[in-house]
């Protein structure tokens, strides 16, 4: 599994050593990886996250699927239709066990975070993304930062729009903290956009 991944990761890993990047279920495994490990001391050696799409609970992306979706919509109304979805689909996932929202409080608030979320995302809703990026900040994490993207398509940064900001932020990002692996050119290109628009209120 990619927790056990991580884990051998972490092991093999120097104190400051790393930069998660993962995408929907593999962004949702990086968070609950954080609620099962937080008393590890080698999650030290986790310098930032890039969190694309994760869902708060799985239930927002099965409810996301049965909205987009005529026929599932029809079976929404069968009692714990979602629930049965769930083990269906991912026969191996604690569906009462650990969530993304649930885990979300054991990210040490010293490690840079950045969302990524699309709006119009059928796979993983906008609003589960954002209910994570509020938790975050109303804990008073104040490296956390969000990149929202109107146009897009799930897990699949190259097909969506403004390609160039999109990199741009993400290098930029990297830079601000000292994440290093980044351009000097897309940082550059990104950094006001980073810099003023990346820790929206939702007021």
């Amino acid at each position: 599994t990619l927790a056990y991944n991580l884990e051998n990761l972490l092991y093999k890993s120097h104190d400051g050593d790393l930069v998660l990047w993962g995408v929907s279920m593999g962004a949702a495994t990086i968070i609950n990886f954080f609620g099962m490990a937080h008393n590890n001391h080698r999650i030290n050696a986790i310098k930032g996250l890039i969190l694309e799409s994760p869902f708060a609970h799985m239930l927002d992306a099965i409810e996301c699927k049965i909205c987009h979706n005529k026929w599932l919509s029809k079976i929404n109304r069968i009692p714990y239709a979602k629930e049965l979805m769930v083990k269906a689909k991912y026969p191996a996932h604690p569906f009462n066990g650990l969530q993304p929202i649930k885990c979300i409080e054991h990210l040490p608030k010293q490690t840079p975070v950045l969302f990524i979320a699309i709006e119009n995302d059928h796979i993983v809703p906008f609003s589960s993304t954002i209910k994570l990026y509020k938790a975050l900040i109303k804990m008073g994490h104040k490296k956390c930062h969000l990149l929202t993207i109107k146009n897009g398509k799930h897990a699949r940064l190259s097909k969506c729009e403004n390609q160039e900001q999109i990199l741009g932020v993400i290098h930029a990002f990297r830079k601000y903290y000292d994440l290093g692996n980044y351009s000097e050119e897309c940082a550059r290109a990104g950094w006001e956009y980073f810099i003023h628009n990346t820790q929206p209120t939702f007021e």
